[in-house]
């Protein structure tokens, strides 16, 4: 989570997209690879199901976010195009 946090102020500061895009995919595999790991030992959780579904939304919301992170990216490089061809 500290990578995560590092990469996205260092994207604050340069407002440079093509550095976010290995943020986004770590984000995006990690939520997976998490949720992965609760469907599989579903039947040995012992938490409140509220807690354990208050996790899940956390983990599908951060993959919700890197997947709009690739879509605010590729929006941003459409733009810049169609700039630099106007030119």
């Amino acid at each position: 989570f500290v990578a995560f946090g590092v990469g996205l102020l260092w994207f604050g500061v340069e407002k440079e997209w093509s550095r976010l895009r290995p943020i986004a995919n770590l984000m995006i595999v990690a939520a997976l690879f998490d949720l992965l790991i609760l469907l599989l030992h579903w039947p040995t959780l012992t938490g409140s199901t509220l807690i354990i579904a208050a996790y899940a939304g956390h983990l599908l919301g951060f993959a919700l976010l890197g997947v709009s992170f690739h879509w605010l990216q590729r929006s941003a490089e459409r733009i810049r195009y169609s700039v630099t061809r106007v030119r």
